[in-house]
């Protein structure tokens, strides 16, 4: 999935809008190229993201109705089709715009907004999460991911050991990449002798059992 200008041709880029098109890929090379049925001509559509099998899509919209600037949005591939685009929400969206979002396979949502806890007047790394079916308050990334720039796109594998994101903290916007020194505890030797014993004892109670 990608964004791509409606009218390719032109010579003004900054006239045209741009919606998400599909492609499939077979013995190595692109085609079947299909527009995305809820993209809308008289705004943006972009920044695509998938979930881990492709069920899910996130994207960044200025479409009408939303929150303001640039929202982040969700369809699902159901029945052989997309759903309807449905906004995210108050809890991720604000007033400004929201661009990047990128979908762990953990069940975080990534992304870059210009409106949440944000002193620095620029753009800044959150993440959230789906609790009992709500987003939960965005989470600002730590340095040196956040910076007093503009940072955007974080990427990080499943294990959280390595990664990229982009950042303009030199003046351009640069990509950066970064790895993991937590060692991941899911590949460790597991214990060989589980010889460890404990007793608890409960006190002050009644005993009202063997």
């Amino acid at each position: 999935v990608f964004s791509r200008c409606f009218d390719a041709k032109t010579s003004n880029k900054s006239v045209s809008k741009f919606g998400l098109f599909f492609a499939d890929n077979k013995n190595g090379s692109w085609g079947n190229i299909k527009e995305f049925e809820y993209n809308d001509r008289d705004a943006n559509t972009i920044e695509p993201a998938f979930n881990k099998d492709a069920s899910v899509l996130y994207f960044s919209s200025d479409r009408a109705n939303g929150f303001g600037g640039y929202d982040l949005y969700v369809s699902r591939y159901q029945n052989g089709n997309w759903t309807a685009p449905v906004n995210l929400g108050p809890r991720i969206n604000t007033s400004e715009n929201e661009f990047y979002p990128f979908f762990h396979s953990t069940g975080r949502l990534y992304f870059s907004s210009a409106g949440h806890d944000n002193k620095s007047g620029g753009y800044d790394l959150f993440y959230s999460e789906l609790y009992k079916g709500i987003w939960i308050n965005p989470i600002k990334l730590p340095p040196p991911f956040n910076s007093g720039s503009n940072d955007y796109t974080y990427f990080v594998d499943d294990d959280f050991q390595n990664g990229f994101f982009t950042s303009s903290k030199r003046g351009s916007k640069d990509i950066y990449t970064f790895t993991s020194t937590i060692p991941n505890f899911e590949i460790c030797q597991q214990q060989q002798i589980d010889n460890y014993c404990f007793v608890f004892f409960e006190e002050n109670t009644v005993e009202l059992d063997t």
